[in-house]
């Protein structure tokens, strides 16, 4: 990455930009008479998530966001059947290392994914070296079943040892790199 100083100001990375975002769908049976403290459980998981991260891609609680929570009930905050907990970031971008989306997914799959109570998740990379890369995940109901029992045993807040398993796959490719990366 070349780096040039300003004439006034700070220096400045010159390279070459990346966007990765996506959603996981929040388990909205969980939200209910199930276990209705799925939402919390899952905030605590990705307030949980490093603060920073010195190895690239990066994956840190920053990215993520969710809705507010719903007041009296209330609909209208982005709640409904369960929350959609967004994702997004801003990244270097490394035409000679096209399996850095890869790493990225593994950090995503081990930090996250396998410790919240969702049902499916999509994450797309848009780059200017690589064609559009998107990813669907489907939960594992037996397996999402097997923290819930965990969890209903009153160890919220502890660190649990069940794990939610998945299916990947990638999606067909779009066949476009967006110009405005450029």
């Amino acid at each position: 990455m070349v780096v040039r100083r300003r004439q006034n100001g700070p220096e400045v990375a010159l390279g070459h930009q990346a966007i990765l975002y996506g959603r996981i769908q929040e388990d909205w049976e969980g939200t209910g008479s199930r276990w209705p403290i799925a939402p919390e459980y899952n905030r605590a998981v990705l307030e949980g998530l490093p603060d920073s991260d010195d190895r690239w891609p990066f994956l840190t609680r920053h990215m993520f966001a969710v809705a507010a929570r719903p007041f009296h009930g209330a609909s209208d905050r982005g709640w409904y059947r369960g929350y959609v907990i967004h994702f997004a970031v801003s990244t270097k971008d490394d035409p000679g290392d096209p399996g850095w989306p890869d790493r990225f997914l593994d950090k995503l799959e081990g930090l996250v994914l396998k410790r919240m109570l969702w049902l499916s998740a999509k994450v797309h990379f848009e780059s200017v070296f690589f064609q559009e890369r998107v990813f669907l995940y489907e939960v594992d109901r037996e397996s999402l079943g097997g923290l819930y029992d965990e969890l209903g045993s009153g160890r919220f807040g502890e660190r649990v040892e069940s794990e939610v398993r998945w299916a990947r796959r990638e999606l067909q490719e779009m066949g476009c790199r967006p110009n405005w990366l450029r």
